[in-house]
């Protein structure tokens, strides 16, 4: 996939297939909102060190958070254990974003978070930069947070953890954790297609050639 005009066609083609029930109305103008995205507004933004400062942000975040937890929202802080490959546990604390969906936020004990980086972090490991900026790869989805682009937080579904919902209300509530973000309609809705890209695109021949009817 390259350029505007291969990944918008390709997003409004899953997108339909993704949510099939959707009215047709709500995606007939999906390529003009995706253009928005580059448009800045006032608001406030999650810095590399978690703490926040003026700036401008992109559409598809919201300049005032909500008050419960919904899939999208972006946490300054919290606790993700990281095990490697010796079994030896770590503790990383930065950034992240919830992945479970808000009803799922509000029924279960527990929530699944993805770890965010910066732009600039993240940018040193990907083979184009400028794909990363339009959300073409799979793995990560890039805020575009910051009118300063290395300000920026990049979410990496492949780091998933489980958490407890009641954790982090009670440290939001203490203030240990700061809610900075939460997504817009137009942010939702590609943000949940891209993780369902991630999670749920089909294997390749290759793949599926090393299963068994």
């Amino acid at each position: 996939m390259s350029g505007d005009s291969s990944i918008t066609k390709e997003f409004i083609e899953l997108f339909r297939r993704a949510f099939p029930t959707i009215d047709e109305i709500q995606i007939t103008n999906l390529g003009d909102m995706l253009k928005q995205f580059h448009r800045r507004s006032n608001s406030t933004i999650l810095t590399e060190h978690g703490s926040l400062k003026s700036d401008k942000i992109d559409i598809q975040v919201t300049t005032s958070p909500n008050d419960i937890l919904m899939q999208g929202d972006i946490l300054d802080k919290v606790a993700i254990p990281s095990i490697d490959r010796n079994g030896e546990i770590s503790i990383v604390n930065g950034p992240s974003v919830i992945i479970s969906a808000s009803c799922d936020c509000e029924n279960d004990p527990s929530i699944l978070i993805a770890s965010c980086y910066p732009y600039e972090r993240v940018r040193q490991i990907v083979k184009s930069e400028d794909e990363l900026k339009k959300n073409i790869y799979y793995r990560f989805f890039s805020f575009g947070n910051s009118s300063d682009i290395n300000h920026s937080l990049v979410a990496d579904f492949s780091a998933i953890s489980s958490v407890s919902k009641f954790l982090i209300e009670d440290r939001i509530k203490s203030g240990k954790i700061m809610k900075v973000a939460s997504l817009s309609q137009i942010g939702y809705y590609w943000f949940i297609t891209k993780l369902y890209i991630h999670l749920l695109r089909v294997e390749g021949l290759d793949a599926i050639k090393f299963r068994k009817f």
